[in-house]
């Protein structure tokens, strides 16, 4: 027998609103997973159980489409490739850790893709915003509890727990930009979408992430430059040129001015004056790590593996730069799977004029220069709403040709 389950007419389309709100939940949660926690894991993990489960129960005998496969095809030969490579892992203990982190982010990315037909991806858009604007909001005035270093840069720290304000940082850049998304569609109170833009982007500048700072204005940038092609959003696109350079005398006045100077000026936006200190760096890490490259660079040391390898010429570190983690755990074979699937995304949204989508994502990948992306839920959030737009505008097309 059938269930009947509550659901939403728009247009042609039945969208599920249980599932499209576990979803907004889940991206509400996206900035404060490291916090609320339990037993059972995070609240992220627990909603993203719920939400494979609501699936299993929804289940809709539909055929698998070619474009849904076509997407997903590509993540899941890396996360095979990934598993294949226990055979010649120096430390199991590391590949299962991140195997298990990496499975479960493609089953999910599975099942959303494939259910993503019933799900309302304004809710997911909704979510991300709502979860920026409150990190955002507790980065900029609650002080007291999110002062991270003397230099006034913060991060969150809630229930006594101190997050990463790389990730904070990075997850506020997945709201900006499904804000700045509704600032270019037809919709009503734009002024408003136009101050939480700003208002997120101090949020953002708080955490003294120089890499986010970086990725942001590379996807703007590059949003804007093909918003000003279309004669429909042109307008907007110098209307938003002006915001931001409205937004940059704000955070100039806003900011702490030691935070502006050792994290955002011309001497240390790259970190170089690190390097020549002779610190602990993203440069040096780097240097160590192509070194091991070298040494194997077309399987690789093993999945999750680089914690173990890099020991071998320097010390235990995070390696600060997806691509060099999977060319060094996966080799040449890995990293030209996954950037085939990603770059899959990034045509298929530029193609279809998804330009915030396209802005999105490709900030995510300018920020996974400076940081292992892969192993962190925004990174994935940033996938899986370019696949489920990408086959929304397909779905979109078939309706109005019919």
């Amino acid at each position: 027998m059938q269930k009947q389950l509550k659901t939403r007419a728009i247009g042609k389309t039945q969208y599920n609103i249980t599932l499209s709100v576990l979803m907004f939940l889940y991206c509400v949660a996206l900035p404060f997973e490291e916090a609320l926690a339990s037993s059972l894991g995070s609240i992220l993990r627990l909603i993203g159980i719920a939400i494979i489960g609501y699936c299993i129960l929804l289940y809709v005998k539909e055929p698998i489409k070619p474009e849904t496969l076509a997407l997903l095809i590509p993540f899941l030969i890396w996360l095979l490739w990934a598993g294949v490579s226990v055979i010649w892992s120096d430390d199991f203990s590391w590949w299962s850790y991140f195997f298990g982190v990496y499975f479960v982010q493609v089953v999910f990315f599975a099942v959303v893709l494939f259910y993503s037909e019933h799900i309302d991806i304004r809710y997911i858009k909704n979510g991300l915003i709502v979860g920026a604007f409150i990190a955002a909001t507790l980065l900029i005035f609650m002080q007291s509890d999110s002062v991270l270093t003397k230099e006034g840069r913060r991060t969150l720290i809630i229930l006594g727990k101190e997050f990463d304000p790389n990730i904070v940082a990075s997850i506020i850049i997945l709201g900006l930009f499904a804000n700045i998304d509704k600032i270019f569609c037809k919709v009503k109170n734009r002024k408003l979408y136009i101050l939480i833009t700003v208002y997120l982007a101090i949020g953002m500048l708080y955490t003294g992430s120089r890499g986010a700072l970086i990725s942001f204005v590379a996807g703007f940038a590059v949003q804007i430059l093909l918003e000003l092609k279309k004669q429909k959003t042109r307008k907007i696109a110098i209307l938003m040129l002006g915001v931001c350079f409205i937004g940059v005398i704000i955070a100039l006045a806003v900011l702490p001015e030691e935070l502006i100077l050792s994290r955002f000026s011309k001497e240390t936006i790259f970190g170089i004056n690190e390097l020549k200190n002779g610190e602990h760096n993203r440069y040096t890490i780097w240097g160590y790590a192509i070194e091991l490259i070298k040494k194997s660079p077309v399987i690789g040391y093993g999945c999750g593996n680089f914690f173990s390898a890099i020991t071998k010429v320097y010390r235990e570190t995070a390696s600060h730069n997806m691509y060099i983690l999977v060319m060094l755990e996966e080799g040449i074979i890995g990293l030209s799977v996954l950037l085939y699937g990603i770059g899959r995304l990034l045509i298929n949204t530029y193609k279809r004029q998804l330009y915030s989508i396209f802005a999105m994502l490709f900030s995510v990948c300018v920020m996974a220069l400076t940081l292992d992306s892969i192993t962190y839920k925004y990174f994935w959030v940033a996938v899986i709403l370019s696949a489920i737009s990408i086959k929304e505008s397909n779905g979109r097309e078939i309706t109005e040709n019919e």
